[in-house]
């Protein structure tokens, strides 16, 4: 059986565990070390964001979600304040940061960008062991109830145009494509 639980910042080394395990290599941030990853995440544990951790009966945590507002915000500011950090791991996965860079000049050049409103409460990530396919699902339906708990109606995201498992994930469970930017579909669902 699996209890969602609020996660606290003791949980960031499980967190940091559980995105290198899981994330793709697709996200330059699957290359950042254990360290840089819990610094990451640290960010997300304020004002009005909240961090949801799945743990399966052997107590082990086996999935995340990261809620909130202000992400662009955080992660800027987490990108400022670890420019060494974030260099050093480009130094030393060249391919994938080259990769990045490419595809961020590719997206400003000849991408379209169409205008469309965000929400102001947005999920950052769900990181889930897709061994048991009901975490993801569960920690989805919590997000949403995090969300009306901050008397927010909708609840959006960004998804990358070539993750089709996800895209497909997300419209499965209410969410409908509401814009396109730089490589990514944003999506919102209702929280009612």
């Amino acid at each position: 059986m699996i209890s969602l639980k609020l996660a606290t910042k003791d949980d960031l080394p499980q967190m940091a565990n559980l995105h290198k395990k899981l994330y793709s290599s697709s996200h330059f941030t699957s290359f950042f070390s254990q360290e840089l990853l819990i610094k990451y995440y640290g960010y997300f544990f304020e004002d009005t964001d909240r961090v949801i951790k799945a743990v399966a009966h052997n107590s082990n945590m086996c999935g995340f979600v990261v809620v909130g507002s202000s992400m662009a915000e955080k992660i800027n500011v987490f990108k400022k304040e670890n420019r060494a950090d974030i260099l050093k791991t480009a130094l030393c996965y060249p391919k994938a940061a080259a990769g990045k860079v490419i595809a961020s000049l590719f997206f400003k050049l000849f991408d379209k960008h169409e205008p469309f409103s965000e929400c102001p409460f947005l999920i950052l990530s769900i990181v889930s062991d897709r061994s048991s396919p009901t975490i993801g699902p569960k920690l989805l339906t919590e997000s949403k109830k995090m969300a009306k708990l901050q008397q927010q109606e909708r609840i959006g995201l960004y998804v990358r145009i070539n993750n089709i498992r996800a895209v497909n994930f997300y419209l499965k469970n209410g969410f409908s494509i509401k814009g396109y930017s730089t490589g990514q579909f944003y999506l919102e669902a209702s929280t009612s």
